[in-house]
């Protein structure tokens, strides 16, 4: 069975986003193998400087998310939010024009 460990070190460990955040898949026959595993992994990697703040174990299969599906949400809110431009702009432009022309 597949296990997924989320670690996350306190602080993180430079100025980068999601420094110090780390997702391990773990694969072992039950919640105790896993947790095993986890511990040797965490003797072995976080030690001295390196502390981890939290540790979070998941039980299960990681399901991909259709990236297509993002993708036109993304597009689609820019088109409305262009829309939502081009509109006021527009007003804007009939209300200047208005004034100048008189």
């Amino acid at each position: 069975m597949n296990y997924y460990a989320y670690l996350h070190q306190e602080g993180g460990c430079d100025y980068t986003i999601g420094c110090g955040n780390l997702l391990v898949k773990i694969t072992a026959k039950d919640r105790a193998e896993a947790g095993e595993k986890l511990k040797q992994l965490i003797a072995s990697e976080y030690t001295g400087e390196r502390q981890l703040s939290r540790v979070i174990l998941i039980e299960g299969e990681l399901v991909p998310f259709p990236f297509d599906i993002i993708n036109i949400y993304v597009v689609e809110k820019s088109k409305k939010a262009q829309e939502e431009k081009d509109t006021k702009e527009k007003e804007e432009y009939l209300r200047l024009k208005e004034k100048f022309e008189k």
